[in-house]
């Protein structure tokens, strides 16, 4: 998958470069949270975790601890939600919110 896009078998920079931008918001932002969705490829079964998914989740829950963000993954959406303990209330809620509004606009696509 890396190979056909970016002419490299080497995802390594994919994911320096997700960090280095979360790291950036984060120093501009320190309330921020984050959420990201494994986008589908032609090799993805309908209905499954997407295999981008699959890797990004082994990444981040690997590199990003669960002292500041508390993780959430919803396997139907392919989503991974990154929630800001210091600064979220009602953690359930905001995550629903999240959930909600990537299904919908991935129901309007």
């Amino acid at each position: 998958m890396y190979s056909l896009r970016t002419g490299t078998f080497e995802p390594r920079t994919i994911f320096y470069t997700l960090i280095n931008i979360m790291l950036d918001v984060l120093k501009n932002d320190p309330k921020a949270s984050f959420f990201f969705i494994g986008a589908e490829d032609e090799k993805d079964e309908p209905g499954k975790t997407t295999r981008r998914f699959r890797v990004y989740h082994r990444f981040v829950s690997s590199v990003v601890g669960e002292d500041v963000f508390e993780h959430h993954r919803n396997n139907g959406l392919s989503l991974y939600i990154l929630v800001n303990k210091q600064y979220v209330e009602d953690i359930p809620q905001y995550t629903q919110k999240i959930t909600d509004y990537v299904s919908e606009a991935m129901n309007n696509q």
